[in-house]
């Protein structure tokens, strides 16, 4: 009977996978975050959150698997030794992921009265108001949110899947305390949640960049 040695084994996949999964759940407790943190506001701050993170979900996903694409063929090159093939495919993910990411952003402002207006269906004058001001505050996150799972991805290749969800951790605390302060120390409405958002994923991104821009690093 063959045996075949195994590359890594299951504590080092549970190593790998782990923080991968932690980090993809705290992405998307943003959206719920402010979700449950802008109930202070009213329902229909709730509801139209809610809408708008539907969107921002959908498009996390896209970023989540253009990232990993990249990312696939990134580890591929590094395999094979060929690290200054794998650093140009982290560079172009990088700059190809904030492009269309940016003329994604562009076309959810172009279409903003059919977001609002057709594809959330029938909705009260107040839902639409708070969609609409979550959503135009939130939208500028967008190519943040690509440069983030891009650079998320490149160290992932690398092996280090703790340090992006170090990251978002990071984030996720600093934005439930901004929530907290703008919401119920200030009164904001729908803004209180949709600042802290944008802030702490341009910030998420600035730092996840900054670090692969390393040349410590091996791609």
């Amino acid at each position: 009977m063959l045996t075949t040695k195994k590359l890594f084994t299951n504590q080092d996949l549970f190593k790998l996978f782990l923080p991968v999964i932690i980090e993809q759940f705290l992405e998307y407790l943003v959206g719920l975050a402010d979700s449950i943190m802008v109930a202070h506001v009213g329902e229909s701050a709730v509801s139209g959150v809610s809408l708008v993170d539907f969107v921002m979900a959908l498009l996390i996903s896209l970023f989540a698997a253009l990232s990993t694409g990249g990312a696939v063929i990134a580890g591929q090159y590094m395999g094979r030794k060929q690290m200054e093939e794998s650093r140009e495919v982290a560079n172009q993910l990088v700059w190809f992921s904030g492009a269309i990411s940016v003329i994604i952003m562009v076309i959810i402002y172009l279409a903003k009265p059919f977001i609002l207006n057709s594809l959330f269906g029938t909705i009260t004058d107040d839902v639409r108001r708070d969609a609409n001001t979550y959503l135009m505050i939130t939208a500028v996150s967008i190519p943040f949110l690509a440069l983030y799972n891009a650079g998320a991805a490149i160290f992932r290749t690398m092996g280090n899947s703790k340090l992006p969800m170090k990251v978002m951790l990071y984030m996720n605390i600093a934005h439930a305390v901004g929530n907290a302060i703008l919401i119920y120390g200030f009164n904001f409405g729908t803004e209180g949640v949709a600042i802290p958002t944008l802030i702490t994923r341009i910030a998420a991104a600035v730092i996840i960049i900054t670090l692969a821009l390393n040349k410590k690093q091996s791609i």
